[in-house]
């Protein structure tokens, strides 16, 4: 499981990875970006240094007391990694989908 520290501004958010039992990335490890610089609102791709995660790598996005989820992320949702290379990462609402609008 990687916990991910989300700032939007002065605020942080949550992400928590889950890998799969049958596709665990190696060096699992925790990563925290700044969503107002790391989220490409064009690209729908969230920048991870070292990124260690693989598609279909599963991921639950927790949003802290008092913060606003990304566009099109919900609080406690299940997604999946896609288009992920060693930079970063999109999210999918199901295995193997197209990228989440994060616009």
């Amino acid at each position: 499981m990687i916990i991910l520290a989300v700032k939007v501004g002065t605020k942080f958010e949550t992400f928590i990875f889950v890998t799969t039992i049958f596709n665990v990335s190696a060096n699992l490890a925790a990563k925290t970006f700044n969503a107002s610089s790391a989220v490409n609102g064009t690209t729908d791709f969230i920048t991870l240094t070292s990124n260690p995660f693989v598609n279909n790598d599963v991921v639950t996005y927790l949003v802290a007391a008092g913060n606003t989820a990304l566009t099109n992320l919900a609080n406690a949702a299940t997604y999946y990694i896609v288009s992920a290379n060693s930079t970063g990462v999109k999210l999918a609402s199901s295995r193997g989908g197209s990228a989440i609008d994060l616009t």
